[in-house]
């Protein structure tokens, strides 16, 4: 995230016409805006480094999609881990986390990465609630056998 502003890193990566995924972790809405507009192949990704679940600000992936008009993915810093579950309903582009393997504890990233073995429970889980969030358009149904009327 601190290479936001580094202007000849980001020119080498946007002349491989590929996506760049840029981190947002230490910069101002005026630092993102002014990267989406100089950065044409970008997603952003929305993180705070802070492992406190009050830093997290999910909400922060609507303002900057709507104001940057770029797609915006998660970045997981939290050591809550449920904060994963909880950032599908802001419809992130991509979810990013760090992973470790069992008995690496105290490494940098260590409060919140996921052990390798939860990775694919934790997958499915974030595919299955994504179906939670449905059209958007809310449709009636008939009355179901179960309600008493």
């Amino acid at each position: 995230s601190w290479d936001l502003k580094n202007h000849s890193l980001n020119e080498r990566l946007q002349a491989t016409g590929k996506i760049v995924f840029m981190s947002t972790g230490l910069s101002s809405m005026q630092d993102i805006n002014e990267a989406s507009q100089k950065w044409k192949l970008v997603t952003l990704i929305h993180t705070q480094l802070s492992q406190k679940i009050e830093d997290v600000n999910l909400k922060a992936i609507h303002t900057i999609r709507e104001q940057t008009h770029k797609p915006v993915a998660f970045g997981l810093h939290c050591s809550n881990h449920e904060t994963l579950k909880v950032a599908i309903g802001f419809e992130p582009y991509a979810m990013f986390f760090y992973v470790k393997e069992k008995g690496c504890d105290g490494l940098f990233d260590d409060e919140h990465a996921i052990p390798m073995d939860e990775v694919g429970k934790l997958g499915d889980t974030l595919k299955a609630l994504t179906e939670a969030l449905g059209t958007g358009t809310k449709t009636g149904i008939d009355i179901p056998n179960w309600v008493i009327h």
